[in-house]
């Protein structure tokens, strides 16, 4: 298949309207996570060197929640009260109906977890809770780009294909 030119400037024109959609989804599912509190007014104890850049589920939750939780929270469930952590879906059950942040945080009428341990420290509790305001993602970037594939699909196969493998690339290598 050749490309009038014609179709060529029109493939062009698309680039920065998809860039746009992309920035605008970006920002929007970011935004509603930001208020006006202070954070060392909220986290007096949070040290000064906890970065909280690029918390995503696969790059931060998954890991603490493997060095943590995993070894109690999988398998048979004999260990874990019935509650596994093995895939993203029965992580988020649990925040979602707030025992996860109660359990973790040591909040008056959850279990105390890791059960038997210490509670986790201050920075790893507030990344957790900035991931659960965002809304427990699941790195929503990749669920979009899936969205955005199934609508353009249709239209300039190869171009959007590109743009879609170029997306991924630099946001795994920003990550």
């Amino acid at each position: 298949m050749t490309l009038t030119p014609t179709k060529k400037s029109r493939i062009i024109n698309l680039v920065p309207t998809i860039i746009t959609a992309i920035s605008f989804f970006v920002f929007t599912s970011i935004l509603p996570a930001c208020y006006y509190d202070n954070e060392a007014d909220l986290y007096p104890s949070l040290p000064a060197n906890c970065d909280t850049s690029n918390i995503t589920f696969a790059n931060y939750i998954q890991p603490l929640l493997e060095n943590h939780c995993i070894v109690c929270h999988s398998g048979d469930g004999s260990l874990s009260g019935g509650i596994l952590f093995e895939a993203y879906e029965q992580i988020k059950t649990q925040v979602d109906n707030g025992s996860f942040l109660g359990a973790i945080s040591h909040s008056s009428g959850f279990p105390e977890m890791p059960q038997g341990g210490d509670k986790l420290p201050a920075c790893d509790l507030y990344k957790i809770e900035m991931w659960i305001n965002a809304g427990a993602p699941n790195n929503f970037i990749y669920f979009f780009i899936y969205l955005l594939l199934l609508q353009l699909i249709q239209k300039n196969r190869i171009l959007i294909i590109n743009i879609i493998i170029t997306i991924i690339i630099h946001y795994e290598t920003s990550t």
